[in-house]
């Protein structure tokens, strides 16, 4: 958000709300002309990957790069469980406890991703859930209705 107000002298002067939500690393700064003027919780580089502090240059946070599934090959296999969480994109704790050590299992399941949107009963309430691979689901009882997407 973009605020703009007058100073003594009569200038206008802009500043600038940046929320940044991030779970536990969320954070608001206002700040003016790129310097961090105030923030909700201040760091220093020792704490973090950027220095939060008034008067330093405000930067995005840092974002560390994960490698793509489809760029996987055999010879990056085994991964432990948590690294192959941490560094490739999109794979979350089911899918590492049954891929991170075998790539034959791993290929299969990416070469069966289909979007599928479930309509369930749970807790006598209907909801919804998307998922991408039907190896991990356990909707069977649960299922009011089922709808897949096709891939581009």
């Amino acid at each position: 958000m973009i605020f703009e107000k007058l100073n003594l002298f009569g200038d206008v002067e802009k500043y600038t709300l940046i929320f940044e939500i991030m779970g536990r690393a969320s954070n608001i700064f206002l700040t003016s002309h790129e310097k961090i003027l105030s923030a909700l919780h201040f760091s220093t580089l020792d704490e973090g990957n950027r220095i939060i502090m008034t008067g330093a240059k405000y930067t995005l946070p840092f974002e560390e790069k994960k490698i793509s599934p489809l760029y996987l090959e055999e010879e990056n296999f085994p991964f432990e469980q948590t690294d192959f969480i941490n560094k490739v994109e999109g794979i979350g704790k089911a899918f590492a406890t049954e891929c991170s050590s075998n790539f034959k299992k791993f290929k299969e399941y990416l070469s069966s991703y289909k979007p599928t949107l479930y309509e369930i009963n749970h807790r006598n309430k209907t909801a919804k859930v998307i998922t991408y691979n039907h190896f991990f689901l356990n909707f069977s009882e649960k299922e009011i209705s089922k709808k897949e997407f096709e891939k581009n």
